[in-house]
């Protein structure tokens, strides 16, 4: 049934090339750890997903995310986030683990595919090696790719168990494997087709109907996980043209082929280009090359399956499909490879080693090594991805706007926004860099021109949640109020048990004077969210305005337990004691307010009340001088009153 391949002897036992294989990649790979939370789906995934911080296993499994179906992969990041308290080290360490993980299975797949172990460890080892595995590995977010590799490949290894065992509890396992890996990628939909080109690789009576007729359960559940697909995507798609679809997908085909047997360029993202250029034109030629090469060599099965399989797994990657988001992109190629790898595998087995220049394998590996390290040191500095997408492609809004995710990840808001700023110059209608102008600019302060960007992004995207959020709070501190209101309540609908939505509502209401509905749901959101200290502050705010002083002190206290450096705690329990006549205490919360914020002009003021209650009349003085000083109108009283040396 199966056809030897001519090796030399194994000299080396199976266990020891495990243990290379897996100290080879731990050495490659241990940079990586130390590396930080990466831009763009990093920040959704983890840093700011909720979900994987206090969700549950039914919400994993019944909530798609970002528009996609992985339960699996939430579930994958929930256990890191509690295992490391939400370090990057452990979500790294995670997908070095699984990247070893699916070295070891494709040396065990090529060794079930009856290829001697020195073959199989080949095979094992460039996989492993390759430079385009970097971006898969290295990106937290990539892990989807990672963990469905990782059931995918399991599967077709116990399918191949079954092939030559006929033992029924290998389908049931492969099954099995199926299902997990399509709950962490849809795109392990291509599983059913990758067992029908293992089948026609091994069998000398291969049946294409009779294998599909077998295949039909794995058949029915890649159509329901393609309906799910279908339901819950979203994103910006290009607005490409069908003849658009088929020069660019041909392009990038061509791309990811030659990218596979040479890796020397490896630029993290390939937007679509601005326009059609004529070397895109080329691609047409690729696909009729490859039909030619796949007549050519029909007879040889392992040139055939190999191609297919590499065909399989990147084809619905390509842009001739309407759901293609980007042009091309290296992690794409993580699982497809395994088919050009038999390929090369199969060449060297029959011309080099028949010609025994075994060593010619060692510079080839070592040239994959180099460029995989080199990949590895961009990665220890993210800025330097986008700097080279955005001088390569100055006219694509993809690289300006995850340049920008990164220089707010950095706590560089004025450089993000700049970034997200020369993405709507090129494209006024990109949602993702209105938006997220208009978060910036709403930290910032600037709320007028937050509101600018923000009307723009929900007119792209209606009812975005961030989006009205984010002009909730513009509106907000704009004073107006009712449209505030209006755009939280929307959100609240869509989520009631948000804690931060919760807390933004009830600032609202307090600010409009409606203090008990203000109450319920601080108090809400106190219940959802034990620990945010300024759901604790405005409690105390409302408390006040409700007369009950003492539960509005506890209410302070317990916010400066949590953020012992919130100045304005401090200051409005200076105030509260102020008003209760202890003074002295007063002046102690009030200067340790001005302490944390030099320059806060009311807590100069209440704290000069505070020293004329003692008697400090000097000091009274110089804290209504600094007050004024800090745009407090009302201290001009205070020194005219108290101080002679007032000032005009």
């Amino acid at each position: 049934m199966k056809t030897k391949l001519s090796t030399p002897k194994d000299y080396i036992p199976t266990f020891v090339k495990i243990i290379f294989l897996i100290l080879g990649g731990s050495l490659l790979y241990y940079s990586s750890l130390d590396n930080g939370f990466f831009t763009l789906d990093d920040v959704a995934y983890v840093q700011n997903n909720e979900l994987i911080k206090q969700g549950s296993w039914l919400q994993f499994f019944t909530q798609p995310f970002e528009g996609m179906y992985q339960p699996l992969l939430l579930v994958s990041f929930a256990i890191d986030y509690w295992l490391g308290g939400g370090s990057p080290w452990w979500f790294h360490l995670t997908n070095v683990l699984l990247h070893l993980a699916n070295s070891v299975l494709v040396f065990y797949l090529f060794k079930q595919l009856n290829w001697k172990e020195s073959l199989a460890w080949m095979a094992a080892a460039l996989f492993l090696q390759h430079p385009a595995m970097v971006e898969t590995t290295a990106w937290i977010t990539s892990r989807k790719d990672l963990l469905f590799s990782l059931f995918y490949l399991a599967g077709l290894i116990t399918w191949l168990r079954y092939l030559e065992t006929s033992r029924k509890n290998y389908v049931y396992l492969t099954v099995g494997l199926f299902i997990l890996s399509l709950l962490s990628k849809s795109q392990a939909v291509t599983f059913p087709l990758a067992l029908i080109l293992l089948e026609y690789l091994q069998s000398k009576t291969f049946s294409l109907k009779k294998s599909l007729i077998q295949k039909w359960p794995f058949l029915l559940l890649s159509l329901l996980m393609g309906i799910l697909v279908y339901v819950f995507a979203i994103g910006e798609r290009p607005d490409l043209q069908a003849g658009e679809r088929m020069v660019y997908g041909s392009y990038a085909f061509g791309y990811y082929l030659i990218h596979s047997f040479l890796p020397f360029t490896n630029m993290l993202l390939h937007p679509f280009p601005a326009e059609m250029q004529g070397n895109h034109l080329l691609g047409l030629l690729v696909l009729p090359a490859i039909g030619y090469f796949l007549y050519r060599y029909r007879q040889n099965k392992v040139v055939v399956a190999g191609l297919l399989f590499f065909i399989l797994h990147i084809f619905l990657l390509l842009p001739f499909l309407p759901n293609s988001f980007i042009f091309y992109a290296n992690k794409y190629l993580y699982l497809s490879i395994i088919g050009i790898l038999l390929i090369y595998i199969y060449l060297y087995d029959k011309i080099v080693l028949q010609n025994k220049w075994a060593l010619f394998f060692l510079p080839f590996l070592m040239i994959f090594i180099y460029g995989t390290n080199k990949e590895l040191q961009q990665w220890d500095e993210p800025i330097l991805i986008w700097d080279e997408v955005t001088e390569t492609y100055p006219e694509s809004t993809d690289g300006w706007e995850n340049r920008g995710y990164y220089y707010y990840t950095q706590q560089e808001p004025e450089k993000a926004l700049e970034n997200f700023k020369q993405s709507i110059r090129i494209n006024p209608n990109r949602f993702n860099a209105q938006s997220n102008a208009g978060a910036i600019l709403t930290d910032m302060h600037q709320f007028e021109d937050a509101l600018k960007h923000l009307d723009i992004a929900l007119k792209l995207v209606p009812g975005n949640e961030a989006c009205l959020f984010n002009r909730s709070i513009a509106y907000q501190y704009t004073g107006k109020l009712d449209k505030a209101l209006l755009d939280i309540e929307e959100v609240i609908q869509k989520k009631p048990l948000n804690a931060d939505y919760l807390l933004t509502r009830g600032a609202i209401l307090l600010n409009s004077g409606e203090f008990p509905s203000a109450l319920k749901d601080f108090e809400a959101s106190i219940q959802l969210n034990p620990k945010n200290y300024i759901a604790y502050s405005n409690r105390g705010l409302c408390h006040i305005r409700l007369g009950e002083m003492q539960k509005a002190y506890d209410d302070f206290t317990t916010t400066l337990n949590l953020k012992s450096d919130f100045p304005d705690a401090w200051s409005n329990r200076g105030l509260l004691l102020l008003n209760q006549g202890k003074a002295e205490d007063a002046v102690r919360d009030l200067s340790n307010a001005i302490r944390l914020a030099p320059g806060f002009g009311l807590a100069y003021m209440n704290r000069g009340r505070a020293w004329i209650a003692l008697g400090q009349q000097t000091h009274a003085c110089e804290d209504f001088t600094l007050a004024l000083q800090n745009g407090i109108r009302q201290a001009q009283a205070e020194l005219n009153q108290y101080c002679s040396s007032a000032l005009p």
